[in-house]
């Protein structure tokens, strides 16, 4: 049964939850200026710089560890305060202290803690407050939301970069408007209410250990092998569009923003698609990964590395709120959030590795382009096979 609330309209709820799903893909505003970045700071590696966006993206992996005992500590209302703070003061820090690239780091790793909460708290709330087609939904229009907060962050960091690498920073001030009004408004979960009306085994859930199916980690895997393959775009996109001469710096945060335009679109109709179609979705949307990565590898001009991002960017708004929702339907609600969780640490393992692996190996940009398009080919056989043999368990 969902919970219920007094004294707030549901389509406001939903709002007031969406609202911070805007913040989910904050991270992106600095990628547009990597290229500025590194020329700000000749002296760092392109892989210390690279950590601009790897580091947060390796607190996504690292937070959600820690987020179901934040849960059992804090009421929901102060983690989002206290979260919402992390991510203003790290986005917008830098902006005004940039002339050591350690401190910007380390500014970065607040707004990766922030990410890392928003992300798992945000389905969270989705389960607390929603349950069947209505909460399949809800997990897509989270991801459509999530894609229009990157494409406003990324858009406004690129075009904020083109006048100084720093000003992307500034893009952050946005997220001040989008969480007041849930940080006011949002009310808290009567979660311990929820659980105390269900019974195992005629003991009190609460006091029960609740165990994560194997599933879930098997299921969260494919995850990983998702972002750890579209992180190949992400991180040298910037880079072979400004070095090739393809566009100016003023123009990668628009080539960007396609990225999570597809996300948009995709995540709008995921709903109706799981409902159609089941989740043979899944492994159908890796395949179109690999053909936006086979795009992006053949590509030699804007319109072509536009079609590559708006195609990574739809498989991706399919992929992951697609595993998030076969997740949580492998649980009971009181398993829930350690589910989310696991899905955010695959997450977050697999954007973080990336660059580490995929530089590491001998292929210059182009070339790991083309090797992850075979990559998400066998992924996706992979995942078609692993998928006809999970039985959805969904008892919430």
């Amino acid at each position: 049964m969902a919970l219920h609330t007094k004294g707030i309209n549901r389509n406001v709820l939903k709002i007031l939850i969406l609202l911070i799903a805007l913040q989910d893909n904050g991270m992106g505003a600095a990628t547009p200026a990597l290229q500025s970045i590194s020329e700000a700071f000749p002296n760092a590696g392109y892989q210390l710089i690279s950590m601009i966006v790897t580091l947060p993206a390796l607190m996504l992996a690292i937070m959600p560890i820690f987020y179901p005992k934040l849960v059992q500590l804090f009421k929901k209302r102060w983690i989002l305060i206290i979260t919402a703070v992390l991510f203003l003061v790290g986005g917008v820090g830098p902006a005004f202290i940039n002339s050591n690239i350690f401190i910007i780091l380390l500014l970065r790793l607040l707004v990766g803690v922030a990410c890392g909460i928003f992300m798992p708290l945000c389905i969270d709330l989705i389960v607390d407050f929603f349950e069947g087609n209505e909460r399949a939904k809800m997990v897509g229009w989270s991801s459509t939301f999530t894609g229009f907060g990157g494409i406003l962050f990324q858009t406004l960091g690129g075009y904020l970069a083109s006048y100084h690498w720093s000003y992307c920073f500034f893009a952050y001030l946005v997220a001040v408007i989008f969480l007041l009004f849930p940080v006011i408004f949002l009310p808290e979960p009567m979660r311990e209410k929820k659980l105390a009306n269900r019974k195992v085994e005629n003991q009190n859930i609460t006091h029960q250990k609740v165990k994560t199916p194997f599933s879930v980690w098997i299921t969260g895997f494919f995850l990983c092998l998702f972002w750890l393959f579209a992180y190949v775009i992400i991180t040298n996109a910037s880079t072979v569009l400004i070095t090739e001469g393809i566009a100016a710096q003023s123009q990668v945060g628009l080539i960007f923003s396609f990225m999570t335009l597809g996300t948009v679109i995709s995540s709008a109709f995921f709903g109706k698609l799981l409902e159609k179609m089941g989740y043979i979705i899944l492994p159908l949307a890796m395949m179109v990964a690999a053909v936006s990565m086979f795009t992006a590898f053949m590509a030699r001009s804007i319109g072509s590395f536009i079609v590559a991002m708006f195609l990574l960017g739809f498989s991706s708004g399919i992929v992951t709120p697609g595993i998030m929702e076969r997740n949580t339907s492998l649980v009971r609600y009181e398993g829930a959030t350690k589910a989310v969780s696991v899905s955010y640490l695959f997450l977050g393992i697999g954007s973080f590795i990336s660059p580490y692996i995929f530089n590491n190996i001998g292929l210059d940009a182009r070339g790991q382009m083309w090797l992850t398009a075979i990559l998400f080919v066998a992924t996706a056989v992979f995942l078609f096979i692993v998928n006809r043999r999970i039985d959805v368990k969904r008892d919430i």
